[in-house]
């Protein structure tokens, strides 16, 4: 950034050199002051904090970032954090955290209620009604991340508004926790397709010195 102080450096040092005194100043005007805007704290998306690139998102109650991607509108909500592409009708990803059942058969019922509900929050219709049922009880692909196996799985024929596209679903225990990431990318835009899987492999836990449940300015971890 350039420096407002150069102008005036340069007059008066050319007055100087010039063996002149320095012109007289010019009467006092009235200023007007400008309050800076506190920086966003991005945790709605009506704030359009926009991801760029290094921008790490918090993801609730988990200690773990996710970088939106590059020009996505992203924000931090309370119980998820979002990041979509051209409002409800383009691509989008979605993280959010809940406890894990005690009962380790209540797992599937829990994982489906949520997913449901997520996918609905954001505008994405499932191919089938019992769609996430279908992939949780096979055997569903493992994705690691940050040493947690975690199970990952895609369906095509999924909506969202009026564009067609793929689903898919990253779930997973950590820590007493149930990381959910779901995401959705047209099926004809493979540049969105990429930046949904970057963001997903984007996943990791948020360093020791910052895990106190807050980012730097825009979501940037300081």
């Amino acid at each position: 950034m350039k420096s407002t102080m150069l102008q005036p450096l340069g007059a008066m040092l050319l007055a100087f050199g010039a063996g002149c005194d320095p012109p007289p100043k010019p009467p006092e005007t009235p200023t007007i002051a400008h309050t800076l805007a506190p920086p966003a704290k991005c945790e709605s998306l009506a704030e359009n904090c926009l991801g760029k690139g290094d921008t790490r998102a918090r993801i609730p109650k988990l200690g773990w970032t996710i970088s939106p991607p590059t020009g996505w509108h992203y924000a931090q909500e309370s119980d998820a954090t979002v990041a979509e592409k051209n409002g409800g009708a383009g691509a989008v990803v979605v993280a959010t955290t809940f406890d894990s059942p005690k009962s380790p058969w209540e797992l599937k019922k829990v994982r489906i209620d949520a997913i449901e509900r997520l996918s609905k929050r954001v505008g994405v219709q499932l191919a089938q009604k019992n769609v996430i049922d279908v992939h949780l009880r096979d055997v569903p692909e493992k994705l690691e991340l940050e040493g947690y196996k975690l199970s990952i799985w895609e369906q095509e024929g999924a909506k969202r508004e009026l564009a067609a596209g793929n689903v898919v679903v990253l779930v997973g225990s950590i820590d007493g926790r149930e990381l959910l990431v779901l995401g959705f990318a047209p099926k004809a835009d493979e540049a969105d397709s990429r930046a949904l899987v970057d963001a997903i492999q984007s996943l990791k836990k948020q360093p020791p010195e910052t895990d106190s449940g807050s980012a730097g300015p825009g979501g940037k971890s300081p």
